[in-house]
């Protein structure tokens, strides 16, 4: 039998069909936001479950949870803040709006529900994640790159980011699908930023022994 999902449930933020079209149909009628890489592929893990129990981006009191415990405000383990920030312009976004997300440009990802919109300590967000404010981090440069106000809220992901190993990609979902029909009892995760080399090949192969 697979485990419950991290929270206890999958989530799925995905539009699909008729309701798709439609939304895509109202996304000229929307605020539009133009998202980088890494927040277009939070929205898609966000969509898909892989941050599952996380339906959008976090609010304030998720964030500072996050920060100052590694949990959520309901005891949930998690250790790093999902977050989508935007510029001082884009402040004057109000609860109960929604807005579109683009990347790239011209391409509709995904809706957002505003929730909370709140500044944030960039040098707090660092020290807390990297134990570090030190710039030649990339971690800390990226902080120190985002916006300066944080929105919180419900997202739907309506479109796709370009993904060249699609076919290599599998959502919580279709893994479970997976690991059921090949009756595998003991699964072995592991990310890397590169690809595996020979430290990596150990400690995958003692995990899995």
């Amino acid at each position: 039998m697979v485990s419950k999902p991290h929270g206890g449930k999958l989530v799925n933020r995905v539009l699909e069909g008729r309701e798709k079209e439609r939304r895509l149909g109202e996304v000229k009628e929307l605020p539009k936001v133009l998202v980088d890489s890494d927040v277009a592929v939070d929205l898609e893990n966000i969509a898909h479950g892989v941050y599952s129990p996380l339906e959008g981006f976090m609010l304030r009191d998720e964030f500072i949870s996050v920060l100052g415990s590694m949990r959520l405000p309901n005891d949930l383990p998690w250790t790093l803040p999902i977050v989508f920030s935007v510029e001082r312009e884009a402040s004057s976004f109000r609860e109960g709006d929604e807005i579109a997300l683009f990347y790239p440009h011209d391409n509709p990802i995904g809706l957002l529900r505003v929730e909370e919109v709140y500044r944030y300590s960039k040098e707090d967000y660092a020290l807390k994640v990297f134990k570090t404010k030190d710039l030649e981090h990339p971690g800390v440069a990226r902080i120190y790159s985002l916006g300066e106000f944080l929105v919180g809220g419900k997202i739907w992901l309506i479109g796709r980011i370009p993904n060249p190993y699609e076919r290599y990609t599998l959502y919580p979902a279709e893994t479970r699908i997976l690991f059921r029909e090949k009756n595998w009892k003991t699964i072995a995760g592991f990310q890397t930023r590169n690809v595996p080399h020979v430290g990596h090949e150990y400690v995958q192969k003692t995990a899995l022994a």
